[in-house]
């Protein structure tokens, strides 16, 4: 059972960055979303960057870097502006949907499933055709960034071998967001339940797996 701690800590928060901030604190829960390298067309991705860097640019940051937002209220309408974007273009249901099949379905909850209460506590997932959501809280001294790579490392190797083919499966860059109020938690939950629907897929075509959340 995955267990959920407020958290309050953004002094103890350490930062890196490739495209995007990454944000990384002991005990946090995050929400990630990573994607196959095809779910979002290279023009549209570079068009979303753009976007974003502007809007970052009229806050009077110029180097990209997001955490440097002078404000919580600033911080979150950045979220909310760009992360729905970012979603909503997944939900497109564009590339070759290499998840949407029963066998790589199985696959995937089988990896996410294999090292949860030891490397991780699992919370709520979804494995959509192009791409996956998945709330989760690493377990020291295993990160973040460290987890994500064995779950991607692993899976396209099936998927490679699955095809009968080589190359490039995900997407290098995830999206986490450190998870801060029992009450966004909720929210993000019923994002996840409700993800499926929205993007107008069949029970079929995805994996859904609720968790039961706890508070200390």
């Amino acid at each position: 059972m995955p267990i959920f701690r407020k958290f309050e800590g953004e002094e103890t928060v350490t930062r890196t960055r490739r495209h995007m901030p990454h944000w990384n604190a002991d005990g946090a829960t995050y929400f990630v979303t990573f994607r196959l390298a095809d779910a979002i067309p290279v023009k549209a991705a570079q068009a979303m960057e753009a976007r974003r860097l502007q809007w970052l640019s009229t806050q009077g940051i110029s180097n990209g870097d997001s955490s440097l937002l002078s404000t919580h209220e600033l911080r979150f309408e950045y979220r909310k502006r760009f992360g729905r974007e970012f979603h909503e273009a997944l939900d497109n249901g564009l590339g070759e949907c290499l998840l949407g099949y029963a066998e790589t379905l199985e696959m995937m909850t089988a990896v996410f499933r294999h090292f949860d209460g030891d490397r991780y506590e699992l919370g709520d997932f979804v494995t959509m055709p192009n791409h996956v959501h998945v709330l989760l809280v690493p377990l020291a001294p295993h990160s973040l960034s460290e987890i994500l790579h064995s779950w991607k490392s692993f899976s396209s190797n099936k998927i490679n071998r699955m095809r009968g083919q080589s190359g490039t499966i995900w997407q290098s860059e995830n999206y986490d967001h450190i998870v801060r109020t029992w009450e966004e938690l909720g929210r993000i939950r019923r994002y996840i339940r409700a993800n499926p629907q929205k993007a107008g897929l069949r029970d079929s075509q995805v994996r859904y797996h609720e968790a039961d959340w706890d508070q200390p």
